[in-house]
């Protein structure tokens, strides 16, 4: 049965896309039968993705604007991961997302205004953990982090606040992600050349640990 991964944040440009799709590429690197949910159907971001590079024949993708719960529930049987794409909102879809969803990455940036944007999700998992047992495991995960920036005390008080725990994998603000919207994942390159490489490999070995 299959693992699903949701990447969820209300806020638009915390690299949901960027992770989802680097995440799918590089499960299915490994070997992994991968299926990509492409949640956004006005944006289409991982549609695109997979129609314009070498993804394809390694991973499936299918887009879902409604019932996404029931539909991935169907699906799971059929691969080893599911990765989630999620909406730029907190609507029905987001709660449907969670309710599916083994594990619930929210990317946040190193500012207030992605803390305060993240909240929203955040306590949709919370809630959900309160009836299943506390599941889906829940992290947040910082994203497109600036060489030799830091998280300020009050950032890191304020994700204390939310008592949700943070993944120790990071990833940076790096052309090679850009350049991933292409359609080939950042995993593709050595990870002694390639620092991308390295972060989407290292935090999918930490995904993998957590979701077992």
């Amino acid at each position: 049965m299959g693992k699903v991964i949701a990447i969820l944040n209300q806020k638009g440009g915390a690299h949901k896309t960027t992770l989802s799709t680097n995440l799918a590429f590089e499960a299915a690197r490994c070997g992994h039968k991968v299926l990509l949910v492409d949640s956004n159907i006005a944006q289409r971001s991982a549609s695109i993705w997979h129609e314009n590079g070498d993804s394809k024949p390694l991973i499936d993708l299918v887009a879902i604007d409604s019932g996404i719960d029931k539909a991935v529930e169907g699906l799971k049987p059929g691969y080893d991961f599911i990765f989630i794409d999620g909406k730029p909102n907190v609507d029905r879809q987001t709660a449907q997302a969670i309710k599916t969803a083994d594990m619930v990455l929210i990317p946040v940036q190193p500012s207030p205004y992605d803390i305060w944007a993240c909240e929203d999700v955040a306590e949709l998992a919370k809630e959900r953990q309160t009836i299943t047992d506390g599941k889906p495991f829940t992290a947040f995960i910082r994203s497109g982090c600036r060489k030799g920036g830091k998280l300020s005390g009050e950032i890191e008080s304020a994700l204390r606040d939310v008592n949700l725990p943070m993944l120790a994998s990071t990833t940076t603000y790096l052309d090679e992600y850009k350049l991933s919207g292409l359609g080939v994942g950042v995993s593709a390159k050595d990870p002694d050349n390639s620092k991308a490489s390295y972060e989407i490999r290292k935090l999918f070995k930490e995904v993998l640990a957590l979701v077992k």
